[in-house]
């Protein structure tokens, strides 16, 4: 039968013949306990970025009770959804409440969080899950794409109610234009009034009567008697009747 040696001789025995002894305290720390072990393992964030989890986990705990007392067809499933107990968790019934909860939850002033908003939540969410080793894709996860369809058609309403919002501009009113021609704010007298001036006709015409306004904008242009000469400098002239 051979003969095997673990260890070559030269780190048996040293030159001397004494057997070299191995120093562990000065090459290795002492032995990790299983709290260090959960410590280092323990996925952590920045500052700002744990206020942020704990207002959206917060935010979360408090619909999730008032749903709990005001629900009762719901209170089972919701029953489930104790995010400060990740590994209790059902991924079936987490995705609905998370559905069910940036439909619902408002500001404080009753109006509604935009689409961005909702968005952070869910991935507070779920920063907020990772801290306690409980590693959820709420957004991209097979379990939860119901929450992914749920986050774009809001996220595509509530920019679309913005947007709607911003566009309704008041357009200029007739005595307006009228005043401005007068003080000549609007005219033909130079190169840079007469510029300004088909601007703003343009903008008046068009871009403050946008979308179904298009053909209650047509009598206006009419009206404005929109006849621009321009002056020597161009040689020419631009009329619009």
């Amino acid at each position: 039968m051979a003969n095997f040696t673990l260890f070559p001789s030269s780190f048996a025995e040293s030159d001397d013949g004494e057997d070299d002894v191995v120093e562990l305290p000065t090459r290795f720390k002492s032995a990790t306990t299983e709290d260090v072990i959960v410590q280092l393992s323990t996925k952590s964030f920045a500052a700002n970025t744990d206020r942020k989890i704990l207002w959206a986990v917060d935010l979360f705990k408090s619909w999730h009770q008032h749903r709990i007392k005001t629900d009762l067809f719901y209170n089972f499933q919701i029953s489930f959804c104790d995010v400060d107990d990740a590994s209790k968790l059902v991924p079936g019934h987490l995705a609905n409440c998370l559905c069910m909860f940036i439909n619902e939850v408002k500001r404080k002033d009753g109006k509604e969080y935009e689409g961005k908003t909702l968005y952070d939540m869910v991935v507070c969410m779920q920063m907020h899950l990772e801290k306690q080793g409980r590693f959820l894709k709420l957004i991209d996860g097979d379990d939860f794409k119901k929450v992914k369809l749920t986050l774009d058609n809001l996220m595509k309403a509530r920019t679309s109610a913005r947007l709607a919002s911003v566009g309704s501009a008041e357009p200029i009113s007739v005595d307006l234009e009228n005043e401005m021609w007068e003080k000549g704010v609007l005219g033909e007298g130079d190169p840079d009034t007469l510029q300004s001036t088909v601007m703003c006709l343009l903008g008046i015409s068009c871009a403050l009567r946008g979308g179904g306004a298009e053909k209650a904008a047509l009598p206006r242009i009419q009206s404005a008697s929109f006849v621009c000469k321009l002056s020597q400098v161009w040689e020419t002239s631009c009329v619009h009747r």
